[in-house]
């Protein structure tokens, strides 16, 4: 990028909401500072589901399907597949698309399996406490 001006894929399409985040995002960086180094918009996808993965606990998968989750999607087994194996994992989807379920499956799995298992689970509860207090 040259310039701090706005990044439009396509050759100067309108931006998605996306772009739009991104642009005010960079609005008044320098024009010698290029803090941005990638994107890509990618066009939308058909939802898929998946298999639950042959290691999540039975126990769990159960407990899942008596809520109403018969299958998962197919980034949530591909995302906790990864997690599982140890990788660290960015899930970046829409709100209620199901990114919980891609990093609780291992280590839900690994306490159902293992009695001396343990997980710590930190998260920002200043900007998340309205949300959960509206709940």
């Amino acid at each position: 990028m040259s310039s701090s001006s706005p990044i439009h894929p396509g050759g100067g399409a309108a931006p998605g909401y996306g772009q739009a985040l991104l642009d005010r995002l960079l609005a008044g960086t320098p024009s010698n500072e290029h803090p941005l180094t990638y994107t890509a918009e990618l066009p939308a996808q058909k939802a898929r589901h998946a298999r639950w993965p042959g290691w999540a606990a039975d126990s769990l998968v159960d407990a899942l399907r008596e809520q109403g989750v018969s299958e998962p999607w197919s980034h949530q087994t591909h995302a906790a597949d990864l997690a599982a194996e140890g990788n660290n994992v960015v899930v970046s989807t829409g709100t209620a698309s199901g990114k919980s379920v891609a990093y609780q499956l291992p280590v839900l799995t690994a306490l159902a399996s293992d009695p001396q298992a343990t997980a710590l689970y930190l998260s920002p509860t200043k900007r998340s406490a309205p949300t959960n207090c509206a709940r």
